[in-house]
């Protein structure tokens, strides 16, 4: 709390988290939504986790990653060995997964820091608990906590049959950073030896890159391979996803 009148009198300043838990509540931090949440039940639960050899994964959970239907620029990988990645924000955060003997999916990450810009925001390690449903290519999990909260995912869908043959091309009018218009802390750098990275400043997710024919370019990151239709036209790169529909972001060459 802070009072910014030398006097004693004026405009006191509380964060949220101090005035929730003066109240009894509970407050806590959704990567899958980027949401606060606050309830008067704790959503970091932290019980002992289960013996690594009783752990078992859904296989129908893993190896193509899973696009948040409502913000399709985050996503979720399960991998068979019961690790995995969210891209939340353009931060890849790194988790532990299992079901548990209730069929219920567990997650457990570690505390990190998610950066937008000037403003931090602190996510403590925790477990969550969620019943879920695999549906074709739909992923839906409902948190087991209050709220109980629903969020659905798309399986991301694989184009091996229409991806063009690897050539690995290099387009040097792409070789530069560039700064996305709508936020220009956010950026991508390709380089001229095919790699690259891409991220707000200063957390930023590597990846390798490519060009199969004029004007396709491939992202390869450590859980997928994303494919764009792209343009540069008077320095601005204009990027189309042909996974995701009308899926389109537009960059601004850097100076230098």
């Amino acid at each position: 709390m802070r009072n910014d009148n030398p006097h004693g009198f004026g405009r006191n300043y509380v964060s949220a988290r101090d005035l929730a838990e003066a109240l009894g509540y509970y407050v806590d931090w959704c990567g899958d939504t980027n949401r606060i949440l606050v309830s008067r039940y704790r959503q970091t639960v932290t019980p002992p986790p289960a013996q690594a050899q009783q752990r078992r994964v859904d296989p129908a959970l893993t190896e193509i990653s899973w696009i948040f239907n409502t913000n399709p620029a985050n996503r979720i990988a399960f991998h068979t060995n019961g690790t995995g990645v969210r891209l939340v924000s353009g931060h890849l955060i790194e988790f532990s997964w299992w079901i548990d003997d209730r069929g219920n999916l567990v997650i457990y990450h570690a505390a990190w820091i998610e950066r937008h810009g000037l403003v931090e925001i602190e996510n403590v390690a925790r477990y969550e608990y969620w019943s879920y449903t695999v549906a074709g290519n739909s992923l839906s999990k409902t948190d087991m906590n209050p709220p109980f909260m629903s969020v659905h995912f798309t399986r991301e869908i694989p184009l091996v049959a229409e991806t063009p043959p690897v050539l690995s091309q290099i387009d040097f009018n792409l070789v530069s950073g560039w700064t996305w218009n709508i936020d220009s802390t956010y950026s991508y750098v390709f380089n001229s030896d095919g790699f690259g990275h891409r991220g707000f400043f200063p957390e930023f997710e590597l990846f390798e890159w490519q060009v199969t024919e004029p004007g396709l370019l491939l992202i390869h990151t450590d859980t997928m391979t994303e494919i764009w239709d792209y343009t540069i036209i008077n320095d601005v790169l204009t990027i189309e996803s042909r996974q995701i529909p009308d899926l389109i972001f537009s960059y601004l060459r850097a100076a230098g």
